[in-house]
């Protein structure tokens, strides 16, 4: 399945280089730093336009096709 320009326009990004995908041990400061990274990105995405705003009718779903036999 490919990715289309309506997809990316759903991914909200998080600078989190540095951080490991396991690294369960790190400090409160650190921990919160990161948790403040989420939080700042998710408030930066929330005030972008919509996909639909973007792309009309993109997220209109498709009525099933028919097929007689």
């Amino acid at each position: 399945m490919a990715l289309t320009q309506i997809d990316f326009s759903m991914v909200v990004r998080l600078a989190a280089a540095g951080y490991g995908t396991t690294e369960f041990d790190m400090s409160d400061d650190r921990r919160n730093a990161l948790v403040r990274a989420g939080k700042d990105a998710m408030a930066a995405h929330l005030e972008k336009p919509k996909a639909s705003q973007t792309y009309p009718g993109a997220l209109k779903e498709k009525a099933p096709s028919s097929t007689s036999q």
